[in-house]
């Protein structure tokens, strides 16, 4: 009896989000995308906060770039748009407008506006810079402005700090600092080493996702 009750607790207890988007990195990272993404759907419908709400929502907006999913890209944009006047953390309000404005352009709708808006917090939050989950974010900025001036920060913070994140983030670090310096002639060879790096790591980790990338 005890462990019938036990079970139905279980079964009727709120899932962790945590957990969930936990699962939603490794399986995105090792390729399985189209899960990752309804993995993150389901932690934002069931995150207790906005502030979790908007960061679940944002990290969906990224397997759908990943994806190059604009339909879905352009909901989720919506969702977040709905939500910014609850969000109050600064993580959440940086990725959620840097989230709204890469499934804007994806979608072809504009959405330059929201990720000038979220330089400056993107700059000042140290949360992010220290969350190996989601520092390649800090470069998404300068790659979707292609904008030196504004990117010149966050890309300064990823170089402080990659020699420090853990060999589980760094292929999607180094596929990201790759593919900046790539648009840029005088830093074809360093786009060339970091590549080479990136997938090598990727590799020997099992990221099928970056090794594709």
């Amino acid at each position: 009896l005890l462990d019938r009750r036990a079970r139905d607790t279980a079964s009727t207890s709120p899932p962790d989000v945590s957990e969930i988007e936990l699962r939603a990195s490794i399986t995105a990272r090792t390729g399985s995308l189209r899960e990752a993404l309804d993995l993150l759907l389901d932690a934002a419908n069931h995150a207790e906060s906005p502030d979790a709400t908007a960061i679940a929502l944002a990290d969906a907006v990224h397997a759908t770039v990943y994806l190059g999913d604009a339909r879905t890209a352009a909901q989720l944009a919506e969702r977040l748009e709905a939500l910014r006047s609850r969000v109050r953390e600064p993580r959440a309000r940086a990725l959620g407008l840097m989230a709204t404005g890469m499934a804007r352009t994806l979608a072809g709708h504009g959405g330059t506006d929201d990720i000038r808006a979220a330089v400056p917090l993107l700059e000042a939050d140290p949360e992010l810079r220290h969350d190996s989950r989601r520092l390649s974010w800090l470069l998404l900025a300068p790659l979707f402005l292609r904008d030196a001036t504004s990117g010149a920060r966050l890309r300064t913070l990823v170089a402080e700090v990659r020699g420090a994140a853990g060999i589980g983030a760094l292929p999607a670090v180094l596929f990201h600092v790759a593919r900046d310096q790539a648009t840029t002639a005088a830093s074809w060879a360093r786009a060339e080493a970091d590549y080479t790096e990136s997938i090598r790591l990727a590799a020997e980790t099992g990221q099928a996702t970056e090794l594709a990338m």
